[in-house]
Order: C-alpha cells, then structure tokens, then sequence
C-alpha cells in the first residue's frame, strides 16, 4: 500500500508542478498584454466589456496559481508524512483535472476574444 501510496502522491506532484509551470506561463503571457489591452481599451478598439473580461481573466488567473501552489504544497506535505493521504491525493488530482479542463475552456474564450479585435496593422494582444 505504500507503494502505491507513493506513486499517486508521486503522479499528484508531477500533475501539479506542471500546472503550477503552464498557469505561472499564462499568467506571463497575460501580464505582457496588459499593456496593449489598456491601450486598445483607451483607444476604443475594443470595448469596457471585454477590458474588464481581460481584467478578471488575469485576476482569476493568479487565484487559481495560488490554488495550485497550495495544492502542490500539501502534496509535498503528505508524501513527506508518510503518504497517509493517499485518498486525498485522489481527491485533488481529480479536481485538478477539472480545474485544468475549465482554464483550458477559459483560456480558449479569452483568446478568441481577443484575437476578434486584432489589427490588421500588425497590432496584437
């Protein structure tokens, strides 16, 4: 049993790192267009609505960073504890799979968003 305790502790890691990794890049990419989309949004290209949809995107974004280096925490947590919380583990990398399906679905809207309002001078979020 600890054996396989170790292993999904292991695998509950491995998850979480790279989903700490991929929302640290995005929240980046986001941070880096911020600028342009302030811009856009002063310059009336495109309108409050989708400012403030960019806004919460960034907002909701570092929250769920936060969430997931928590996560990762506990992780570390329980496996150096002997690897007890093999139930929790479970628990958490189910929701992490959710939560990975749902910023994907977001990420996607928000994109797609934002490339409606692309420029053909060039000029892109």
């Amino acid at each position: 049993m600890t054996q396989e305790c170790d292993s999904i502790g292991s695998e509950s890691k491995k998850c979480f790192k790279k989903q700490v990794s991929t929302t640290k890049e995005k929240l980046e990419t986001l941070r880096q267009a911020q600028a342009q989309v302030e811009a856009q949004f002063k310059s009336g290209d495109i309108g409050a609505d989708q400012y403030r949809a960019f806004q919460r995107e960034v907002v909701q974004t570092e929250n769920i960073l936060k969430g997931y280096e928590n996560k990762l925490e506990n992780v570390n947590k329980a496996l150096d504890g002997n690897g007890n919380a093999t139930k929790s583990n479970r628990e958490q990398l189910k929701e992490l799979q959710n939560e990975q399906q749902r910023l994907a679905s977001e990420g996607d809207k928000v994109v797609s968003s934002f490339k409606a309002t692309r420029k053909p001078n060039g000029f892109q979020c």
